[in-house]
């Protein structure tokens, strides 16, 4: 059995590595595995902008949102490849896409005013109170 390490001071996306890899192992998916340890392969900035994306036989494909961090990979290609091979060593190329960005979040929602019910006076707690005001109130809307 494998020494227990400390999760304690771990960052999370490398405590899901450790804690996930023997599983990842189990299934020998080498996407999988790479995708597991991409935080360490290239370091947890670009980790965080970019990721594998495909395997294809000896081909990888990275994508990086956006053109930017596409050239911060570029630059970096051949070590990067060489640590890939570490982990797959079957990759003989990288192929580097730049990913579209993810859609803008949506506005917030404006807070529903709701009138307080007569059925609820006698709940004590005020937020309790003002839920189950707005419960009744969509309630009563759907009717």
């Amino acid at each position: 059995m494998p020494p227990r390490r400390n999760l304690q001071s771990t960052r999370l996306e490398e405590a899901l590595g450790i804690v996930t890899l023997p599983v990842a192992e189990r299934q020998r998916s080498p996407l999988v595995q790479l995708r597991l340890a991409w935080s360490t392969i290239c370091g947890p900035t670009l980790a965080r902008h970019c990721e594998p994306v495909a395997l294809d036989g000896v081909r990888i494909v990275i994508g990086a949102r956006g053109a930017d961090w596409r050239d911060a990979l570029f630059h970096q290609r051949h070590d990067l490849r060489a640590r890939i091979r570490r982990v797959i060593p079957a990759v003989r190329e990288l192929r580097l896409v730049t990913l579209e960005r993810a859609a803008p979040a949506l506005p917030a929602a404006r807070p529903v005013v709701v009138r307080p019910d007569a059925r609820t006076a006698a709940v004590a707690d005020p937020e309790l109170r003002a839920a189950l005001d707005r419960l009744l109130a969509t309630r009563h809307a759907q009717a």
